[in-house]
């Protein structure tokens, strides 16, 4: 039985050193507890995942991205501790609209996200958000329609290379 637990001791040792990098890396700060970050964990990849391929949260899914993913986006009438306080499926005339953001940023440094309000197809306001690296970066933009909207509200969200990344809409409807 030691002979058994000694040659699997030394297997997992020698497997352990085998993806450790020559020099230690620092975990980044939203690795979480026992996380750090090794480059072994660039070789490993879903089989047919590509770089703008959303994957799942797997630690050894650390492979480089040309692009931040947005992983969920909903529009609120407001924010509160970092979390959108609703969900709205209509817009109303008159009020503040938020689009929350959950973006997932595994590129090697921040990025910025243009977010655009468009009311029925003009734009209204262009908001600029910085996403540090993160696994799940939440952030918000919002635009406050004007008591004569109608129509609908459309957002879209590009990286700051101009590629889309995310969009919706919902209708404006009622009355303030």
């Amino acid at each position: 039985m030691a002979t058994i637990r000694t040659a699997i001791t030394a297997t997992l040792a020698v497997l352990a050193l085998a993806g450790c990098p020559e020099a230690p890396s620092p975990a980044p700060s939203d690795a979480g507890p026992g996380r750090a970050a090794s480059t072994a964990d660039a070789a490993v990849r879903p089989t047919g995942a590509t770089a703008t391929t959303p994957t799942d949260d797997s630690p050894l899914d650390a492979a480089p991205r040309k692009h931040p993913e947005v992983r969920a986006m909903q529009f609120a009438s407001d924010v509160k501790n970092k979390e959108p306080a609703d969900k709205l499926s209509a817009a109303r005339p008159g009020k503040r609209v938020y689009a929350h953001l959950v973006v997932r940023n595994r590129t090697p440094a921040p990025r910025t996200l243009t977010v655009t309000f468009t009311v029925d197809g003009v734009v209204r306001s262009t908001t600029d958000l910085e996403v540090e690296r993160s696994w799940s970066y939440r952030t918000w933009a919002y635009v406050t329609l004007k008591p004569t909207d109608a129509g609908k509200l459309a957002v879209e969200v590009k990286d700051d290379l101009g590629e889309r990344v995310a969009g919706a809409e919902i209708p404006i409807k009622g009355g303030p």
